[in-house]
């Protein structure tokens, strides 16, 4: 029984020629093995790489990478889908084939946690790792890449085969360019229907294209719709929590007022209560008979402008008894010289006032305003986002957690107390731009990858390194044997 291989061919849109020549030189090798080979994915222009069918990335046993400027300058090296290619290639469970098409800068370090990678690795092809351009025929260097492939792919599958020779190759790649050449329509019908069966084809192929670009679009409304919905939710979060903090110091505050006007108060009727006792009490005595404002009160007052009308002539008989008995006696017995009595000097300072209690002016309490900065210690922790406006942000804890496994770091609250919590994906690269290493790194972080609260597909989690700001890590967030930094945020 024959024994099948699968070739996975990854290439810019721009090579799509140069796979085709490639492509066509392998066809002799159907008659010596189940040949598959998957070319239907190329890298457009600025934009993420993503194939028709992912699982043909787990499923490919032979990768074929065409390297030139437009791969390398591409999105596809720095994605997962790259990672995990290396990954199968690490772990010897596929094939990385590198064929060189023009001079690019293919000897590149490609770093991860886990393993440093470089092309110089692999066996690039044509021989001497000569581009194909600089060959001076082209013809001569997809031979020669044609029959290190045939090797590699019969090696690979375990198949024995003596070694092609470049001119018995060629000759058969020219045999089959003659047999294309030959195969002519038998008729205008069969012709015909040739054209009308490319056609049809052709035409499902653009159905096939326009459903998975409407399928990409639903996606990404449906990602879009639920982010939006995410930021809403924390949105309204925070407005509550900051609703229960502006209600918590606003009763902190009137309680504070309070307490201190009672003091001034109680200060005040202690420092006044002996200079104008008699006033208070006399003002005590209005105010009880003030509920009385009716007859009574008119017949009291009559009553008692009647007494002092009658104590008023008593006091000035009793004067007037006393200054002729006075003056009895003094003629009676003095003899000297009379002498003008001084009037007494009159004192002020005796008169008691007949005014009002005085008004007590109570400070002015103002509510304290919340001035911060990106970078200031405040609650425990640093912040790093603060909208002043709303006098609302976030502080990152002062130090790391971890390493830990993602589903302990989701619960880092029963770790660092209630409010801490796992930031975002875009909580993450908010802190390496304001406090990280991609500004003053104030906040102290580390060179290494740390968790996010943002899941990536159904058994993975976004990660970002703070060495450089790389987002392009995700991890299985299920497995204990992943672990990785937290640095938890709170919401104030």
């Amino acid at each position: 029984m024959r024994r099948s291989v699968t070739v996975f061919a990854i290439y810019a849109w721009k090579d799509k020629d140069a796979v085709g020549r490639l492509i066509h030189r392998l066809k002799p090798l159907g008659g010596k093995v189940d040949l598959t080979i998957w070319q239907e994915d190329p890298i457009y222009p600025e934009q993420a790489w993503a194939p028709r069918i992912p699982s043909r990335i787990q499923k490919a046993e032979v990768f074929l990478f065409l390297l030139s400027n437009a791969f390398m300058y591409s999105e596809f090296i720095n994605q997962n889908e790259f990672k995990a290619i290396i990954d199968r290639y690490k772990e010897g469970s596929a094939t990385v084939i590198p064929v060189l098409l023009e001079e690019c800068p293919w000897n590149t370090d490609f770093k991860s946690d886990d393993y440093d990678f470089n092309f110089n690795e692999l066996q690039v092809l044509p021989e001497e790792r000569k581009p194909i351009k600089s060959w001076g025929s082209e013809e001569e260097a997809y031979v020669n890449i044609a029959s290190h492939l045939e090797r590699t792919i019969l090696s690979f599958s375990g198949v024995a085969d003596p070694e092609p020779s470049n001119q018995d190759q060629k000759e058969h790649i020219e045999d089959d360019f003659t047999a294309d050449r030959l195969a002519i329509p038998f008729s205008e019908e069969e012709a015909e229907a040739k054209r009308i069966a490319g056609e049809e084809q052709r035409s499902q192929e653009e159905v096939e294209t326009a459903r998975r670009a409407k399928e990409r679009k639903r996606l990404k409304e449906e990602a879009e719709s639920k982010r939006k919905n995410e930021e809403e939710k924390r949105r309204r979060i925070e407005a509550e929590n900051l609703e229960k903090i502006e209600k918590e110091n606003r009763l902190r505050d009137e309680a504070e007022a309070k307490r201190k006007a009672e003091e001034a108060r109680q200060s005040h009727e202690s420092a006044t209560k002996k200079g104008v006792k008699q006033e208070y009490r006399h003002s005590d005595k209005e105010a009880i008979h003030a509920p009385f404002a009716d007859g009574n009160t008119a017949k009291i007052k009559k009553s008692r402008k009647k007494t002092n009308i009658k104590k008023g002539v008593f006091a000035v008989l009793f004067i007037a008894l006393v200054a002729l008995t006075a003056l009895f006696f003094f003629s009676l017995f003095n003899t000297g010289p009379e002498l003008k009595s001084s009037p007494l000097p009159v004192n002020d300072s005796l008169a008691v006032p007949n005014d009002r209690k005085p008004k007590i002016d109570l400070p002015e309490e103002k509510a304290p305003i919340l001035k911060l900065a990106i970078g200031d210690t405040y609650g425990g922790g640093i912040v790093f986002s603060f909208d002043e406006a709303s006098a609302t942000g976030k502080i990152a804890h002062l130090n790391d957690a971890g390493p830990m496994p993602w589903k302990n770091a989701m619960n880092i609250h029963e770790q660092l107390g209630q409010g801490w919590r796992l930031p975002t994906f875009d909580e993450l690269r908010l802190m390496y731009r304001t406090i990280g290493q991609g500004a003053d790194n104030s906040g102290q972080f580390a060179d290494a990858l740390y968790w996010s609260a943002t899941p990536y597909e159904t058994y993975q989690a976004r990660l970002l390194r703070f060495r450089d700001g790389n987002t392009s890590y995700h991890y299985n967030k299920e497995v204990e044997h992943r672990k990785f930094l937290v640095r938890a945020i709170k919401d104030f």
